[in-house]
């Protein structure tokens, strides 16, 4: 049975919502916005007009996947659910504290208005970020790790589970992938398997290649398969490089040398 939390208006619900997050936000998209909450979960809120029902949140109670229905380790589905009649106006799911991948941040600019004060980053800021997650990283691990998220989406295939708008949905932690804001998924009778990993293999493709790119003029060639993408991505970024201006303000990559 799904589990819910149901709000008499769509103020209660703001007023449920204020005090059980942080001015913590993990990440924002076109239908909401996603904050840290007291308790350690993550809380997404969608946009909700308060005047007009048909612009609340367009996701009905009764088809909305959760982790009731499948419980992976690597797919954030939502726990509870916070409803306005039969509409999900929001929900609660697990937090996925590091992203060494930095899929939103970067696509945001670091840009978020939280409580009146806006955060921001320069664009050389957010190259060191970069190259310091990827330092992080074990590329070799990561080939592994993404056998389980791989595995887990056969998973839900098998659950009938439709995935949908994953791209900027994938973060790494070092440890394992975990994919969030999964509310827009759905349940089908279709055989979904193909589609759902095509969808993975296609997106983590996309995020690999946007970062490396933003460091790095090189060709990746996008027709291999993922393990050896992956593998091919981490043995180019796993050596040592170091960014520098030139007068034009563009970055570019230089290989460090050992000194003899």
């Amino acid at each position: 049975m799904q589990r819910a939390q149901r709000f008499n208006s769509i103020n209660s619900f703001d007023n449920f919502f204020r005090k059980e997050t942080t001015d913590i936000i993990l990440g924002k998209g076109s239908e909401g916005i996603c904050f840290l909450g007291k308790n350690g979960l993550a809380y997404k809120r969608f946009y909700n007009d308060i005047n007009n029902y048909n612009k609340i949140a367009n996701y009905n109670y009764d088809k909305f996947i959760t982790i009731h229905d499948c419980n992976t380790e690597s797919y954030a589905l939502p726990i509870t659910l916070f409803c306005f009649k039969e509409r999900v106006i929001g929900y609660t799911s697990k937090l996925v504290e590091k992203d060494l991948l930095l899929n939103n941040d970067i696509r945001n600019g670091f840009n978020y208005n939280i409580k009146g004060n806006q955060i921001s980053y320069s664009k050389n800021a957010i190259y060191d970020i970069i190259i310091n997650n990827f330092k992080q990283i074990s590329f070799h691990k990561m080939k592994k790790d993404y056998e389980k998220l791989y595995n887990d989406t056969l998973i839900l295939s098998d659950k009938g589970i439709k995935i949908r708008d994953i791209k900027n949905n994938i973060l790494y932690d070092g440890t394992k992938f975990v994919v969030v804001d999964t509310g827009n998924y759905i349940k089908t009778k279709e055989r979904v398997a193909r589609h759902n990993i095509t969808l993975l293999e296609n997106s983590l493709k996309d995020e690999l290649e946007y970062l490396y790119n933003l460091i790095s003029k090189e060709y990746i060639d996008r027709k291999g398969k993922m393990y050896s993408y992956i593998n091919t991505l981490g043995t180019k970024l796993n050596e040592e490089y170091i960014l520098k201006n030139n007068n034009c303000k563009t970055l570019t990559l230089k290989k460090i040398t050992k000194q003899k």
